[in-house]
C-alpha cells in the first residue's frame, strides 16, 4: 500500500514538473534573452578601442561561469599583445604588485588573435590585455570579451534532473525495503494453529407418520395338499378325541374350535 502511494505521488510530482516547464519555460528563456539583450550594452559583452603603450594594460571584469569569448587586433604590426585571465582575488594581487595567478590566453606573438576560455570555476573574472614589446612601440588595439555565464534555461534543466533522479533514487529504495519487509515476515514462523472442532448444528427431529392400518386383502386359498386333505381327528391318550383343521392360508394345522389361524392370523 505504502509503495503504491509513493509511486502516485511521484507520478503526480513528475506531471507538475512537466506541466511547468511547458509553460514557464518559454517565458524564462524569453526573459533571459532579453536581459541579456539589454544586459549587452553594459555587460557581460565589451568592445572597446584605445591606444595601448608599452607597458599598460586594459582589463574587463564580470561574473563567468561557464566561458570567456575574446578577441583582439593591433594596428602596429610590429607588436604583440598579451592576454591573460584570472579571478578576482588574483587580479587584487596582480594589481597591488602582489605575486599572482593567471591563465594564459595569447602569449605575446600576434597583433590579433581570438578563442575561447573555459573558466574553471563561477566567479567574477578578468581578461587583461598587455602591451609588452621588447622595443617600447604602441599600438591602436581593438578587442571584445563576451562573458557568457551559465544560461537560466540550463540552471532549470539541471533543477528538473536533480528532481527526477530524486523521485527515482526514493523509489527505488521504497521499493527494496517493502520486499525485504515481505521477506522478512514470510520468514518468521507462525506457531501452529489449533484445528478447530465446530460442533454440528442440532438436528431436527423427524416425526414419521405412523402407518395407517391397511386391510387385508383376501387372498385366495393356495391350492396345495392341505386343500386337498381330509380332516383327521386324532387321539388322545385318555381315550377322548380332538378334531383338527388345517389353515387354508398358511396350511397351519389348529383345532376345530379355533376360529383364527394362531399361524398367520387368517380368519378360518
Amino acid at each position: 500500500m505504502k509503495l503504491k502511494k509513493t509511486s502516485y505521488y511521484f507520478t503526480i510530482l513528475l506531471l507538475s514538473m512537466i506541466v511547468f516547464g511547458t509553460i514557464f519555460f518559454p517565458i524564462i528563456v524569453a526573459n533571459n534573452q532579453e536581459g541579456k539583450n539589454n544586459d549587452s550594452k553594459i555587460k557581460p559583452s565589451v568592445s572597446d578601442t584605445l591606444t595601448l603603450y608599452y607597458n599598460y594594460y586594459v582589463a574587463e571584469h564580470d561574473t563567468a561561469s561557464h566561458s570567456i569569448k575574446w578577441s583582439f587586433e593591433g594596428s602596429n604590426t610590429y607588436v604583440g599583445i598579451t592576454a591573460i585571465a584570472m579571478d578576482y582575488q588574483e587580479f587584487a594581487n596582480f594589481k597591488n604588485g602582489n605575486t599572482f595567478t593567471y591563465y594564459w590566453l595569447s602569449h605575446g606573438n600576434y597583433r590579433s588573435d581570438s578563442g575561447e576560455f573555459q573558466v574553471p570555476y563561477s566567479d567574477v573574472w578578468y581578461v587583461i590585455f598587455l602591451n609588452l614589446d621588447p622595443d617600447r612601440q604602441s599600438t591602436s588595439l581593438s578587442y571584445n570579451v563576451v562573458f557568457d555565464p551559465l544560461p537560466i534555461e540550463a540552471v532549470f534543466i539541471g533543477i528538473i534532473i536533480a528532481i527526477v533522479f530524486i523521485g527515482v533514487i526514493v523509489a527505488i529504495v521504497k521499493t527494496r525495503s517493502s520486499k525485504s519487509r515481505a521477506i522478512q515476515a514470510s520468514q518468521i514462523q507462525m506457531p501452529p494453529q489449533q484445528p478447530i472442532y465446530q460442533q454440528p448444528p442440532p438436528q431436527q427431529p423427524v416425526y414419521r407418520q405412523s402407518p395407517q392400518n391397511i386391510p387385508i386383502q383376501a387372498v385366495p386359498k393356495p391350492i396345495n395338499e392341505y386343500s386337498e386333505q381330509k380332516k383327521i381327528i386324532p387321539r388322545v391318550a385318555d381315550g377322548s378325541s380332538t378334531q383338527t383343521k388345517f389353515c387354508s392360508y398358511c396350511g397351519a394345522k389348529v383345532e376345530e374350535k379355533i376360529e383364527y389361524c394362531p399361524s398367520c392370523g387368517s380368519k378360518l
